[in-house]
């Protein structure tokens, strides 16, 4: 290159020379004439600013003038891709317009002694234009991190560059251009160009390089490292201990998906815009669906700028990308791109345009268009795995790239390399490619051949053959992309070689193989083998891989020559066997690999008596067998050998236990001893020896379900096994522990037998019986109540006949004295205790205290009872409903809001024991702009049984003020909770009464309850509309609409119905003054007769109107709270049933109304009553009666009575026959009515009388 620059200068120095010459002779000649011509242009190069300036007229001083500075842009040595390519870059500071100012372009092979060359190439030049700048936003839809929405915005404008062009014969407009030299790059391309510009050969300008290292950004040869061989230092992080294997070239990386092995880097480098691409070899190893083989994420939620993996479980490879929408797509691999144990070569290529898959240099998937990408938030980079949790590769990953541009077919093809691949590092060296031998490789020839393939050179400088690391011989014929080939011979051993090869750019080596030369025979003996012989001729037989001249046997220590096929006498015992035969050719001695046998005659006894056995008789047959001719027996059981006339022999054996039995015989033959496997055997015929300690007496206290100890002695020089039966159960015990417990179940079992045996199969056994003094059967109480509550505690008890005269419960420190239940020897002793008031939950402790009639005193162990501690409230904490008042107008029953109606209720709740004797807790409060009222309990009630009183005042505006009161009423959880509506009175149509409420006797009563019952016409029933309670006076208030309104009053206390008073209507007296009374008294009240119901508390009646068809049920609860009470009333006849009417009404006290239609005629009529919807009363009534003739009927009957008693008066008893057919026939032509109870139940009756007459008469008579 300088050499060739220096006679540029010299040629350019001559050449302005000449031209100075030229320009002197015609100046004279041409003085003010411009000139257009190009000859007088002289150049001026400086090296530092790479930039020539062109001058005219020579450069003379004041006649030539600056034409144009030519600087250029791009680098002296410029490195850039195959194809069509810009070759160089300059621009052009043009001074004036210039025509003629291309005229030439020059390319010299600097890798063929600068050969010239020609090819074509384009002038073009570069124009930068705005074009629109966008930033797309997208929306997730939230878990599963899918785009939903994406909008493009623009933002403004970016710069684009094209290039066009140049008209060569139109020359260059004045000013600045930027220019560059665009031409078709081959593979392998070092050029040196010189352009000719405004007539001057500018020679100093620059060299080409093709070079696949353009825009190279990352590329990781894997060869052992995870460093990254671009100048951007991408260094991978290896994860779970990823291996390296042989790669494509040299090694790569080994990943396992099992141990879920991957490399990583993270954000910040490896995040290519468009163009790119990507390229990698992969050799997979199994298939694993999804595969990741490189994968970088452009967003948290799993949209990526790439995503190289294999297609499913297919054999394809896809490669995944997301454009700037988030909209994603795949390109997919034909085929047969995977396939396991064969390397293939991957290349995705985004252009701008296009995405393009290339498998093996060859494009491989239809493009898919994409002009931008989704850029969110960089992740890290991955390579074996998805984000490294999942989709890991199994298989090698080798030589991996990545470019910032769009690598052309060509470029792929030259990576591909026809399958051997190409390294693209910035310095190109050799690659070395060994053929054979193998590594590992092993022979008996000692002549070896070489050969290895050599590619990837520039200019091969030689090749040379390293063995054992050093130099054996160089090849400098500089053939390139070949196989060298080198013989040798080698001696014997182990060996290793490899190739070094050096080109111009530097050298290269082959990974390193070993290889073994071993002459020696390989022996394989076929006898002996790894057995033991019990023969001592012993047959030595052996084959060899090579031809040998002798055979040594070595066994015992000695060498002995022998002819392979041989047999020898061996002695007994252990052998290692040593075969050696000689090479016949080289001499070299082999050896057989390790047999070990065994020479054993020493005869096998097999002992068949005794047995491991324990026998029970001291006279011991001794018998065996062998598998040799024997010389003599001797046994040994004691520490003494005994010879043996004859192996069938009996013996006297002392008693003991576990002899050892040694059985020798000796072979005839060579004397050898044998010896029996080990036998053990016993001799014992006594029994155990068992004393049971306990229990075998009277036992003072003993309670059921709990256990006692069961004491024993056992005693047996061979003791085997103990069992306690008891209860007829047999179980397992341990002789020697001594104890055991076996749980008791009643009073009745009080008896056990105890076995032990030995081991000899002697068996002994106990009886024993014992007795209870005194034996709890069981014990009874709640365990957990509320406070307030009584429960019952209860013990049964069985004694052995010494009664118990007292039962004490100790309850909370307090003595209680229980009753007696006696059944022969069993006493039940009971005692109601009701619990205490706590202020927490508390555990109450007691227990019971047994006297017997001896004087015999027990403490039985001490219970717990908790006590729960029962609260009340607003409802604010407590949850637990009891009472629920819902305030409404009581003429319009409309339901009061608390925020128009201003109200206000106090409560006071009073809860008392069962029977009333003690109050458990008192709760009272003012509930303000509250509706409903509620009060609650802590506990929900179980079995607990409670009486509650509770005073309800409450009034509204512009109401009145009122009360309504529960009097003895029974809590309890199925009574829970009472929903009670409170009806309050307008102040406008309220008049102020006050009642006075006298019994039969003309006494005031005092707490009695007025419950009052307003009509509501429309819906045909009463309901309770204020409930108050006399004071000492037997006065209370009450308030009623004036003359308008029909009320029923009913008066209870304490659960006895006082009086009803019916169908009254309010007057006052004196209005004006507000004098206004009502005076009840008990003898006034209806006479109709009310039923009580005790199981529901509930007083009620039915009136049925037969002229009217209306039917009435009136009741009233006996403590005030409210009831849900039903009327259903159905006809019966042989059509079937038909519903009359039915009523609802939830009260303290009403009256249900019904009107039984005149359709339904006199049919039956079947009357339900349902409290709080259980069916409680049913009654059945004739709608009407089927001919009824008024009063003129009785005028019928009595003198239908009258005729047939004068008729049969002759005798008293005919007289009242007479009377009696007269009502009978009466009462069935209907002029009577007749019944047992209700009105007319007088003539019945009348006619019972009649013949209890009948029969007086009768009997008196004197026969």
């Amino acid at each position: 290159m300088q050499q060739f620059q220096e006679e540029g200068r010299k040629r350019l120095q001559d050449f302005k020379m000449k031209k100075f010459m030229l320009f002197m002779f015609i100046l004279v000649l041409l003085v003010g004439i411009i000139s257009a011509f190009e000859f007088d242009n002289v150049q001026d190069y400086n090296s530092d600013k790479k930039e020539y300036t062109i001058t005219n007229a020579l450069g003379i001083p004041f006649f030539g003038k600056e034409i144009a500075k030519i600087k250029l842009n791009t680098p002296l040595n410029y490195e850039v891709p195959i194809g069509y390519q810009k070759v160089a870059e300059f621009t052009v500071e043009n001074y004036d317009d210039y025509v003629n100012v291309f005229n030439d372009m020059e390319f010299y092979n600097t890798k063929k002694s600068n050969e010239l060359f020609v090819r074509d190439f384009d002038y073009k030049y570069k124009t930068i234009i705005q074009v629109p700048k966008y930033k797309h936003s997208c929306e997730d839809d939230g878990d599963n991190k899918t785009a939903i929405e994406c909008t493009k915005t623009q933002i403004g404008f970016k710069d684009k560059v094209t290039w066009t062009e140049i008209n060569k014969e139109t020359g260059l407009l004045k000013g600045n251009i930027t220019i560059g030299v665009f031409t078709e790059v081959m593979e392998g391309d070092k050029v040196e160009w010189i352009a000719t510009l405004f007539g001057e050969r500018l020679g100093e300008w620059s060299v080409w390089t093709a070079s696949l290292n353009v825009d190279l950004i990352a590329y990781w040869t894997l060869d052992d490292v995870y460093t990254d061989s671009s100048i951007f230092s991408n260094t991978l992080t290896p994860i779970n201990s990823t291996t390296f294997n042989t790669g494509i070239i040299n090694n790569g990386s080994d990943f396992e998906s099992g141990s879920s092995q991957y490399l990583t880097r993270t954000a910040g480098s490896l995040y290519p815009e468009i163009p790119f691409t990507l390229n990698m070899w992969v050799k997979p190893e199994s298939v694993t669906a999804d595969a990741v083989v490189i994968n970088k994420r452009s967003d948290a939620t799993g949209r990526v700028r790439y995503n190289i993996f294999r297609s499913g479980t297919s054999d394809r490879v896809s490669s995944q990308h997301y454009r700037a929408d988030a909209t994603n797509f795949v390109v997919q691999s034909d085929a047969g791109a995977l396939v396991i144990g064969n390397w293939t070569m991957v290349t995705i290529v985004l252009d701008g345009i296009d995405a393009r898959l290339y498998v093996n240099g060859s494009l491989a998937a239809t493009p898919v268009a994409i002009s931008d990408l989704h850029n969110v938030a960089e992740q890290a980079f991955f390579m074996g795995s998805n984000i490294g949790v999942g989709q890991f590769w199994d298989g090698i990953i080798d030589e991996t790239s990545m470019w910032n541009r769009s690598l052309s077919p060509a470029e792929i093809i030259q990576l591909y390399n026809n399958g051997l691949a190409i390294q693209h590092t910035n310095v190109f060296v050799p690659v070395v490619t060994l053929n054979s031998p193998v590594n590992e490789f092993n022979t008996t020839n000692s002549t070896i051949d070489f050969n290895a393939t050599i590619s990837n050179t520039v200019v091969l400088a030689n090749v040379s053959l390293f063995i054992d690391g050093i130099l054996n011989e160089t090849n400098s014929s500089g053939i390139n992309s070949t196989n060298y080939l080198f013989t040798k011979n080698i001696a014997e051993g182990s060996h290793n070689w490899t190739y070094e090869v050096c080109d111009n750019i530097g050298c290269g080596t082959g990974t390193i193989r070993n290889f073994t030369i071993d002459s020696s025979p390989k022996i394989n003996v076929t006898s002996p083998t790894n057995i033991t012989f019990q023969d001592p001729t012993i047959f030595f037989n052996a084959t060899t891989s090579l031809g040998v001249d002798n055979f040594i046997i070595n066994y015992n220590g000695t060498n002995v020559t022998i002819a392979i096929n041989t047999s020898l006498i061996v002695e007994d015992g252990f052998h290692n066997l040593l075969l050696y035969a000689n090479n016949s050719n080289t001499g070299k001695f082999g050896l057989n690999d390790t047999i070990f046998f065994t020479v054993d005659t020493a005869p096998v006894i097999n002992v068949n008596s005794p047995t491991n056995i324990t026998h029970t008789t001291s006279t011991i047959f001794f018998n065996a067998t062998t598998n040799k001719t024997i010389g003599s027996w001797i046994v040994n059981y004691n520490g003494t050998n005994v010879t043996l006339s004859d192996i069938n022999t009996t013996l006297e054996v002392e008693d003991g236990s576990t002899f050892q039995l040694l059985l020798y015989a000796n072979n005839s033959v060579s004397g050898a001893f044998g010896l029996n496997d080990t036998i053990f055997f016993s001799v014992d015929a006594t029994a155990p020896q068992i004393t049971v300690t306990f229990p075998n007496e009277t036992i003072n206290f003993h309670e059921v379900n709990t256990n006692i100890f069961v004491n024993w002695t056992v005693f047996d020089t061979s003791l085997d096994t103990c069992i306690l039966q008891y209860e007829g159960v047999n179980t397992t015990v341990t002789c020697l522990d001594n104890s055991t417990s076996i749980n008791i179940t009643n009073s009745v079992n009080r008896s056990l037998i105890f076995f032990a045996n030995d081991s000899f199969g002697n068996v002994n056994s106990s009886t024993v019986t014992w007795n209870y003094r005194l034996f709890l059967n069981s014990q009874t109480f709640t365990s957990s109540i509320i406070e307030g509550a009584s429960s019952t505690f209860t013990i049964n008890l069985t004694t052995n006949g010494t009664d118990i005269t007292i039962g004490n419960l100790s309850y909370n420190n307090t003595q209680n004295i229980g009753g007696l239940s006696i059944t022969g020897n069993q006493f039940v002793i009971s005692k109601s205790i009701t619990a205490p008031d706590v202020s927490t939950d508390t555990n109450i402790s007691f227990f019971w205290n047994i006297t017997q009639s001896d004087g015999v005193f027990f403490a039985l162990t001490p219970q717990n009872q908790t006590v729960l501690a029962l609260g009340i409230d607003n409802c604010s904490t407590n949850t637990i409903l009891i009472l629920n008042y819902t305030l409404r107008d009581e003429g319009t029953q409309d339901f009061l809001n608390v925020s128009a109606d201003n109200i206000s209720v106090e409560i006071d709740v009073k809860i008392f024991t069962s029977d009333g004797s003690l109050q458990v807790l008192n709760f009272s409060e003012l509930y303000t702009d509250i509706n409903p009222t509620q009060v609650c309990l802590n506990i929900n009630l179980t079995t607990e049984n409670y009486q509650l009183d509770a005073t309800n005042k409450y009034t509204s505006d512009p109401r009145e003020i009122e009360y309504h009161n529960i009097q003895g009423f029974n809590l309890t959880n199925s009574s829970i909770p009472q929903n009670i509506i409170l009806f309050d009175l307008l102040t406008a149509d309220s008049t102020e009464f006050q009642i006075t409420f006298k019994d039969s006797s003309f006494v005031v009563v005092e707490d009695a309850l007025i419950n009052v019952n307003r009509q509501y016409v429309s819906e045909g029933v009463f309901k309770t509309v204020e409930l108050p309670k006399t004071d000492s006076n037997g006065q209370t208030v009450v308030h009623l609409v004036e003359k308008d309104i029909v009320y029923n009053f009913i008066v209870i206390k304490n659960g006895i119905l006082l009086g009803t008073f019916n169908n009254l209507i309010a007057f006052c007296d004196d209005a004006t003054t507000g004098a206004c009374f009502i005076t009840l008294n008990a003898l006034g009240a209806n006479t109709q007769p009310f039923n009580y119901d005790e199981s529901i508390q509930l007083f009620s009646s039915f009136d049925y109107n037969q002229t009217s068809r209306v039917l009435q049920f009136t009741f009233v609860t006996t403590d005030g709270t409210s009831k849900n009470v039903s009327l259903n009333t159905i006809k019966m006849d042989q059509l079937g049933n038909t519903t009359a009417c039915g009523q609802t009404l939830i009260s303290s006290s009403g009256t249900l109304t019904c009107t039984i239609p005149d359709s339904f005629g006199n049919e039956t009529i079947i009357t339900n009553i349902f409290v709080d919807g259980t069916l409680t009363i049913t009654n059945y009534i004739r709608a009407a009666s089927p001919f009824d003739i008024g009063d003129i009927g009785y005028f019928l009957a009595w003198f239908l009575i009258l005729s047939l008693a004068l008729m049969f008066s002759e005798s008293k008893i005919g007289t009242v026959i007479g009377v009696l057919m007269g009502v009978i026939v009466s009462i069935l032509f209907a002029w009577l009515e007749g019944g047992l109870i209700g009105v007319g139940s007088a003539f019945m009756w009348l006619v019972i009388a009649g013949f209890i007459l009948i029969w007086k008469l009768n009997k008196d008579r004197i026969t």
